[in-house]
């Protein structure tokens, strides 16, 4: 993350210093340490060495570094902006007391339903912002358990970034029960902790069309072609990678049967016997739509190829990308001299 020393800090009133140098101390040591950006204009570090805000030798350095330091900021969505009080959250605004233990600078922890959600998630970063140095700690719920481990972590004072999957499966589907969960019982604005429910099924739906294709079955290749070549790749925003449709699903919801009529229809428009007949001779647990791949995710994080062609979701996977980078990008490790 970025987090940026503001001007303000300079108009102190003597019942703040000893925060404002615990404040200083913490974030500089974090800087030093690589676990986050610290950005300050050169009058406020000019201002905080004549006035004695800060010391120790780590702290020293990262103050001279940043004073001299050269070059730009990361292209974030926002940063994190250090106050003295009365913190604005809509601006992002943190006040200094936020800062008062060295819990508060390690690097961002990063809280999905399983492992892999967070390798995924770090990889795209990794192909839209190539160049920066990126620092997580990882945190997973297994699911079901996802809202207790936020529990954990959301009243501390770390800088925390969940995404949760939605499990939506149709247009207008309700949310799955973790993301329902977390809909229901989480709804306060802190700046320090974001919750972003995805805008797609899960994690999976965001792998580039291309991989997908190299890596289904041969089923699951054809019936993707003919999506790409009916002009509807966007049916893959709610589509359940691992399972396609089954049959017995569609029972439970209308509206989901009326879904899978429609990708049936748009992808195979010339079956003569159409969706109804189709239907009507499938078992219950047959698929109505194929899967594609169960280790989708899996096969696509140990893949070493980060560039493919760009299809329907990417903006999806661009928007994802950026939240997490805005958490994740840091220094580096590289001493500071």
């Amino acid at each position: 993350m970025v987090i940026e020393l503001t001007d303000g800090l300079a108009r102190y009133n003597e019942n703040q210093r000893e925060m404002l140098i615990v404040c200083l101390s913490n974030l500089l040591l974090g800087y030093y340490e690589g676990n986050l950006i610290l950005s300050a204009s050169n009058a406020l570090c000019r201002f905080i060495i004549a006035h004695n805000l800060v010391e120790g030798d780590r702290q020293i350095r990262s103050l001279h570094y940043l004073l001299n330091r050269n070059g730009n900021y990361p292209n974030v969505l926002w940063r994190f902006k250090v106050v003295l009080d009365q913190p604005n959250v809509a601006n992002h605004e943190l006040s200094i007391d936020f800062f008062n233990t060295t819990e508060s600078i390690q690097p961002t922890s990063m809280l999905c339903e399983n492992l892999d959600d967070i390798k995924f998630y770090f990889k795209q970063a990794r192909c839209f912002h190539p160049l920066s140095p990126m620092a997580v700690n990882k945190y997973h719920g297994g699911g079901g358990t996802t809202y207790d481990v936020f529990n954990s972590l959301k009243n501390k004072n770390i800088f925390c970034l969940t995404i949760i999957d939605s499990d939506i499966k149709y247009p207008e589907c309700e949310l799955g029960e973790t993301a329902g969960r977390f809909n229901r019982n989480y709804n306060a604005t802190k700046v320090n902790i974001e919750v972003k429910v995805l805008p797609v099924h899960e994690a999976e739906n965001l792998v580039p069309v291309s991989f997908m294709m190299a890596h289904s079955d041969s089923q699951g290749t054809i019936f993707l072609k003919k999506l790409e070549k009916r002009g509807i790749l966007h049916y893959l925003t709610y589509y359940d990678i691992k399972e396609g449709i089954v049959k017995n699903k569609t029972d439970e919801s209308p509206k989901y049967k009326e879904f899978a009529k429609e990708i049936y229809e748009g992808a195979f428009p010339h079956n003569r016997n159409g969706f109804d007949a189709f239907y009507a001779h499938k078992k219950a647990t047959d698929n109505l739509l194929p899967k594609l791949n169960g280790n989708m995710l899996a096969d696509y994080i140990n893949n070493n190829t980060d560039i493919y062609p760009t299809d329907e979701l990417e903006n999806f996977r661009r928007e994802i990308a950026d939240l997490v980078y805005t958490f994740l990008c840091c220094r580096g490790h590289d001493p500071i001299q």
